[in-house]
């Protein structure tokens, strides 16, 4: 997995746009801090030498991050915390998510997510990542592990949020919004 830094504020304007997209938890990660405090990375497989990363629409023909990678990538950073996966086409009535509970599957403000916890391992974080859809074009969160999601969020302070993840690079990759520095 490589970590390239990107630009903040086309960076930054691909994560507001995607979070104004998503669920709740979307908006609720966008009122909770301001972007201009994050640093922003694109999530790739290979040396991204000669590649426009600030095109995140467009596809790179790279091996896609998402999965094995990104799940490792995220156990080894973040052992303490949880991964919550937003499923905008998931319905919380769908037959799947009503006996999804012990898959890690949560419904919150009528809306689904897939949930695990990273010191569970990558290939759970795996599972979350890809479970139900390969492509992983979504938004995605590593939250704060000490309360279970979603009474995590009630935390006004935005504490809870440590990395933004969205979908980019036709599924190829992930941009990061973290609030360390990962260098």
């Amino acid at each position: 997995m490589i970590w390239s830094l990107l630009p903040h504020s086309v960076a930054g304007a691909y994560v507001g746009e995607a979070l104004r997209s998503g669920l709740d938890l979307s908006m609720t990660a966008l009122a909770a801090r301001p972007l201009r405090e994050y640093r922003y990375f694109a999530g790739i497989s290979s040396d991204p030498s000669g590649s426009r990363l600030s095109d995140f629409t467009t596809g790179k023909s790279w091996p896609t991050v998402v999965g094995k990678r990104l799940a490792d990538d995220l156990a080894v950073r973040f052992p303490s915390s949880q991964l919550v996966v937003e499923m905008p086409l998931a319905k919380p009535t769908d037959h799947f998510v009503e006996n999804g509970a012990d898959e890690g599957l949560v419904v919150w403000n009528d809306s689904v997510y897939a949930v695990c916890r990273l010191d569970e391992g990558p290939q759970r974080a795996r599972s979350v990542l890809l479970e139900h859809d390969p492509s992983f074009l979504y938004n995605a969160f590593v939250i704060d592990g000490a309360r279970p999601f979603p009474a995590v969020v009630a935390d006004d302070t935005g504490d809870w949020l440590e990395v933004i993840l969205i979908g980019a690079y036709d599924g190829e990759g992930v941009v990061g919004a973290f609030l360390t520095d990962i260098e």
